[in-house]
């Protein structure tokens, strides 16, 4: 299953790389909107993987991270819009230099940055960082 849902993902990244700046904007706002409204299905999933995490024997500290909550479900939709309101990085180069040999270096912000799109792309704009699992 979860294979599954992988490959669906990056087959779709391929699709949201064609996507204007407002049409990934969009996106963003209809995810969050999803997410609020999907928020009790998310919430009582995230309850069932906590307490099977538990019975692996994670670290509470680290059960304590990755438990969701009302009041974090909100948070990652209210972060979404905000990014859909931040300039689109895709296409901007931050600064160009010729080294000595002739070659022409571009510093590209989109590799520092989460892309929409390319076979380099991560295709969930949310993360959870969860280090030291077990």
């Amino acid at each position: 299953m979860l294979v599954e849902l992988c490959k669906r993902a990056k087959a779709a990244s391929y699709e949201m790389a064609k996507l204007t700046a407002e049409e990934k904007n969009s996106a963003l706002c209809r995810m969050a909107n999803a997410l609020e409204a999907n928020a009790e299905k998310i919430l009582t999933a995230n309850k069932a993987d906590i307490e099977a995490a538990r019975h692996r024997g994670l670290k509470a500290s680290l059960l304590d991270r990755l438990a969701l909550d009302q009041k974090k479900v909100v948070g990652m939709a209210k972060d979404m819009r905000e990014v859909s309101t931040l300039p689109d990085p895709i296409g901007t180069i931050l600064g160009t230099w010729k080294r000595p040999n002739g070659l022409i270096i571009s510093q590209d912000p989109t590799l520092q940055r989460i892309q929409w799109g390319s076979a380099s792309s991560q295709v969930t704009p949310l993360f959870f960082e969860a280090d030291q699992m077990l």
